[in-house]
């Protein structure tokens, strides 16, 4: 008996100690959306003060779906990917279209940067709908990112708005679309690039071969960009 409570005792512990270093971790600010997300780290660095990604998925997959992108990539970062907040079901999860979201974004940089060893201020990496998320928090407080990539995301933000028209922020961002992109049209985004480039943002485009999905040329093009912008820290 007594060896079974210690098995019992010692697999509890592992259970809990997995869970904290891999699990779900949640913001410790009040912040109007309690996010959720899940820290790793990548590239094999010799140090912990590393460059910090945001990461936003796409509709209907969650906080897991983009990490093998960051694997293959291969890159010293400490990725911090956020699990959408409405749950659409069979572990898939999505985001609302809520200024309460882009604030709770904006206390999730201030509060993690100091939470871990950070280089610079936190980049914003996001895919199709997690893309969208990332112009909507740029349009009011972009101050507080060192960058933005967004990948096949349907345009959005309130670019015109006074807030965000007081802002002389410089962010690079990096827009990547694929050229039979079904889902978010190619034409849509082009015309959409007037307003930002009306902006202050140092917007750099990028046509691809594809779809709304990944390329071989898409990956080696972004691991290109990000290993420029990690450098210049």
């Amino acid at each position: 008996m007594n060896s079974l409570w210690k098995f019992l005792i010692a697999a509890c512990v592992v259970f809990v100690a997995y869970h904290w270093a891999f699990g779900l971790k949640k913001l410790n600010s009040n912040a109007p959306i309690q996010l959720e997300y899940i820290e790793k780290i990548y590239g094999s660095p010799s140090t912990k003060n590393l460059p910090m990604i945001f990461v936003f998925h796409g509709t209907g997959t969650n906080e897991k779906d983009m990490l093998p992108i960051f694997q293959k990539l291969s890159l010293p970062l400490r990725v911090i990917s956020f699990r959408g907040p409405i749950n659409r079901g069979l572990g898939g999860y999505t985001w609302p279209k809520d200024p309460a979201l882009y604030q709770s974004i904006a206390e999730a940089a201030n509060e993690l940067v100091h939470r871990y060893l950070t280089v610079g201020k936190p980049i914003l990496f996001g895919f199709s709908a997690g893309g969208n998320v990332i112009y909507e928090v740029l349009s009011h407080q972009p101050d507080l990112y060192d960058a933005a990539f967004i990948i096949s995301g349907p345009p959005g933000g309130a670019f015109n708005s006074p807030t965000f028209s007081s802002s002389e922020s410089t962010l690079p961002l990096f827009i990547y679309h694929g050229t039979q992109d079904q889902v978010v049209p190619l034409i849509n985004v082009k015309g959409f690039l007037k307003t930002l480039e009306g902006t202050h943002f140092k917007v750099q485009w990028y046509e691809f071969e594809g779809g709304h999905g990944f390329t071989p040329e898409l990956y080696e093009k972004i691991k290109t960009d990000l290993a420029g912008l990690i450098n210049q820290n």
